[in-house]
């Protein structure tokens, strides 16, 4: 299953960082609920366009795989790297795209990519707001 999002100890065993140096590598970051995550997606185009040495991509990324949709919230999860209970709210809330399939929950990978870049985008117009208040 391919993962879609990575939490930040994922990302610094990914790329070997160290936390504080995930926000000044310029990595695009999701916000969903108080978990802050990684599109694995903006990892690989960050890997493609840093000219540093040594990076490469470790077996975490070699062993995801393309598919066209999860099947389950279960499976979600994992791919998500979100606890079972946060996806099973925004499923039940309709704040994540589904359908239902033999009584399944399934869910498009190009659906959850729109997702996440529309909660990229809410999270960037928010923390813009954030620093337009406090100047």
């Amino acid at each position: 299953m391919k993962r879609l999002l990575l939490n930040e100890v994922e990302v610094c065993n990914l790329l070997n960082i160290k936390p504080r140096a995930i926000s000044s590598a310029g990595i695009p970051k999701v916000k969903l609920g108080r978990m802050v995550l990684y599109d694995v997606d903006d990892i690989l185009t960050w890997i493609e366009s840093s000219k540093k040495a040594g990076a490469t991509l470790p077996s975490l990324i070699e062993t995801f795989f393309e598919t066209e949709e999860i099947k389950g919230i279960s499976n979600l999860s994992l791919a998500l790297g979100a606890p079972y209970r946060f996806i099973f709210s925004k499923v039940k809330k309709g704040q994540l795209p589904f359908t239902r399939r033999n009584g399944d929950y399934v869910f498009s990978i190009k659906a959850l990519k729109d997702w996440i870049k529309e909660a990229k985008r809410k999270w960037k117009q928010q923390t813009e707001r954030e620093e337009q208040q406090k100047q």
